[in-house]
């Protein structure tokens, strides 16, 4: 995790601290807030819980920073398929990401919680996500290292015009089970499931993540609920990566540049509600699934953090 301490002034804000992109740390790692039943939410004492706060606060702008930013325009999501994705799982995370801004089921609600997140001239993370662009890489390196390795893959895409630059994205690289990913604090399954940051390319602010196969790891990176029950889409694993991608494009989207929004502890909205699902609803074959898209589609989703209530929801009216 990225952790910038509450008492660092805005001036300082002017530059990221450069320590690592921020984690979602695997299912079988203790969470930083006790653990409880599916269908609950973080309590502490005063019965909210932790204070999540915008570092560079509402109307209060360092003239000429971006590191105080929220994805306040449409919102444009471009995937790599970094090796072998069948083209029905490919379908899953393609009804994901446009349900997002449909009207039809509840995923549109399950995301209005993010746009409750704003940046420092009152601007508020965009109600609309866009699938712009794919790009399926068929023989890919093995090994991904660090986030050098991600600036690559993305910067290659985009050098070679699969992909145009673009300043209003995140650019996903997504995993398959073959491909390990590490950096010098830890590698993918034993120390996270997916992670954003940003990169620069052509003197532009790129947002980036990897989100891995959880098929590499179950015990780590597989939601919880699939251990008892069928997924809604009959695949565990991919079933639980989207999960994973929803996690990391509710952060790169709410703190872009690492230096927006986190509570005391360091955590990023998506972070504080890791692998919390909330009260589930059973097809009748039962799989499980909390959120419902276009075309009658379902998903099992962990939730997000609502700033204003202070608590971890499914979805925000």
């Amino acid at each position: 995790m990225r952790q910038l301490q509450d008492s660092r002034s805005l001036q300082s804000l002017r530059q990221p601290q450069v320590v690592g992109p921020t984690r979602f740390k695997p299912n079988n790692i203790a969470p930083t807030v006790p653990a409880l039943a599916a269908s609950q939410s973080p309590v502490i004492p005063s019965d909210l819980g932790p204070e999540i706060v915008s570092q560079c606060g509402k109307g209060i702008c360092v003239k000429n920073s971006n590191w105080c930013g929220v994805m306040h325009s449409p919102i444009r999501v471009y995937l790599v398929w970094y090796s072998r994705f069948t083209e029905s799982q490919k379908n899953v995370l393609r009804t994901f990401i446009r349900s997002l801004s449909s009207t039809e089921g509840t995923v549109s609600a399950w995301w209005r919680t993010n746009t409750l997140y704003y940046d420092c001239s009152g601007r508020y993370v965009s109600s609309t996500v866009i699938l712009a662009g794919e790009h399926h890489v068929q023989r890919p390196y093995k090994l991904l290292w660090g986030l050098g390795s991600i600036k690559r893959v993305v910067k290659k895409r985009i050098k070679s015009r699969a992909f145009p630059l673009d300043e209003n994205a995140v650019y996903f690289v997504m995993g398959d089970k073959s491909v390990a990913q590490r950096d010098s604090s830890g590698a993918m399954c034993s120390a996270y499931c997916g992670w954003h940051d940003f990169v620069k390319i052509r003197k532009k602010l790129i947002k980036v993540s990897y989100v891995g196969s959880p098929d590499k790891c179950p015990s780590s990176c597989w939601l919880s609920a699939f251990a008892f029950n069928p997924s809604p889409n009959k695949d565990s694993s991919f079933d639980s990566l989207v999960s994973t991608f929803a996690h990391e494009l509710a952060e790169a989207t709410s703190d872009p540049y690492i230096s927006t929004w986190f509570d005391s502890l360091g955590r990023e909205n998506a972070d504080i509600c890791a692998w919390r699902t909330g009260d589930l609803s059973f097809t009748a074959d039962g799989a499980a699934y909390n959120l419902e898209g276009v075309d009658g589609s379902k998903f099992l989703v962990q939730q997000n953090y609502d700033p204003v209530q202070r608590t971890c929801v499914t979805t925000t009216a």
